[in-house]
């Protein structure tokens, strides 16, 4: 349950401007059938959204210990989010189906990049709670488009912030692993490194050899 509140809130942290983007075409339809459309072409690219999610993160699956290092993806969208680079695409013309999916589909490379390596690595049944909650993050916004009149706006730097402490979260694991290594190269045993390094678990032996078997399904490192 937690991976698909996960997943809730993962939907949120880069679809906030999805959600003013989708609520202005939203509204934009004036009948029930118009509006009906909106809805399917915007969960017709978020399931194709998913596809590719799945598929990259399958395939990067093989890096296992590795995968830590795709942490600086959530760290660059935190910058070009904060300064604001790029702006959001909106379609201007054509049917409300297609002006939902292509409204998603032009703004969702961050969507890619933030959930590919959120599902990375994590075990199968981790990955599917999530990207339930993705899609019903997906479900919620439109929703929240219905009853919303006016007044959404996107808050860029609150995202960014959030982005930022997630990409904390996934390089933590590299972070520990070249923090030891470090203090091993340089061979100080019993010093500041490994009190850093020795916070939350002990240390008795390590091998960097062995730094796969010591990953755990949540991502930390376990040392015995």
């Amino acid at each position: 349950m937690d991976f698909f509140l996960f997943g809730l809130a993962g939907w949120f942290i880069t679809g906030i401007d999805d959600l003013v983007i989708f609520s202005h075409i939203y509204h934009s339809a004036k009948t029930r059938p118009r509006k009906v459309e909106a809805i399917q072409g915007l969960l017709s690219m978020v399931l194709i959204m998913l596809v590719i999610v799945c598929t990259i993160g399958w395939g990067l699956g093989f890096l296992q210990k590795w995968t830590w290092i795709g942490g600086v993806l959530p760290l660059f969208l935190a910058i070009k989010t904060w300064f604001g680079v790029g702006d959001n695409t909106e379609p201007k013309s054509g049917t409300f189906y297609w002006q939902a999916f292509t409204g998603f589909g032009l703004n969702c490379l961050d969507d890619i990049a933030y959930n590919t390596v959120v599902i990375t690595g994590k075990a199968l049944e981790h990955q599917v709670l999530y990207l339930l909650g993705i899609f019903t993050g997906a479900v919620v916004m439109i929703y929240i488009s219905h009853f919303a009149l006016g007044g959404l706006r996107d808050v860029p730097r609150l995202r960014a912030v959030i982005m930022l402490l997630v990409s904390g979260y996934i390089l933590y694991p590299g972070i520990q692993m070249l923090l030891w290594l470090f203090a091993q190269k340089t061979a100080l045993s019993g010093g500041f490194f490994m009190q850093i390094m020795s916070f939350g678990f002990t240390v008795d032996n390590y091998s960097p050899d062995s730094l796969y078997d010591l990953q755990g399904q949540d991502g930390t490192w376990r040392v015995t």
